[in-house]
């Protein structure tokens, strides 16, 4: 099944959200200004090359990513369970994180329930802050 195309812009807005950032912080860390982002993410203007890899820089994700040539980051390649299925849809995490989580070994004693998958994730998202910290 083919996912529908997003623009530069949705692709933007939707992980600019799922980090938890404002406009102006991706703005200052893609060296933009906060008015053009929004454009951008309004689907009122369109980014030059430089542009799409300094948001790819910041958002740490590749340009293909915002250009929609790879696969949707947030559609994992592998099966989800129920209450997998569950916290994504109600959570919306990071496509890396997420990737990592489907990759855990729980050695025949997965989580049951969404609740669950959601302490896992925040320990991973604790992990990842104080890595990238050091």
């Amino acid at each position: 099944m083919e996912t529908p195309h997003r623009t530069v812009g949705e692709w933007v807005h939707e992980l600019r959200q799922r980090r938890g950032w404002s406009l102006q912080a991706l703005a200052t860390r893609a060296r933009i200004s906060k008015a053009y982002l929004l454009k951008l993410e309004k689907g009122a203007a369109n980014p030059t090359e430089d542009v799409i890899k300094r948001l790819a820089a910041a958002l740490d994700v590749r340009a293909a990513v915002l250009l929609g040539e790879i696969a949707d980051p947030t559609t994992p390649q592998v099966e989800l369970s129920p209450s997998l299925r569950e916290f994504v849809v109600a959570e919306k995490p990071e496509p890396d994180l997420l990737a990592a989580m489907c990759a855990l070994d729980f050695r025949g004693h997965p989580p049951e329930t969404a609740r669950e998958w959601r302490q896992i994730y925040r320990v991973m998202q604790a992990l990842t802050e104080v890595a990238r910290q050091d």
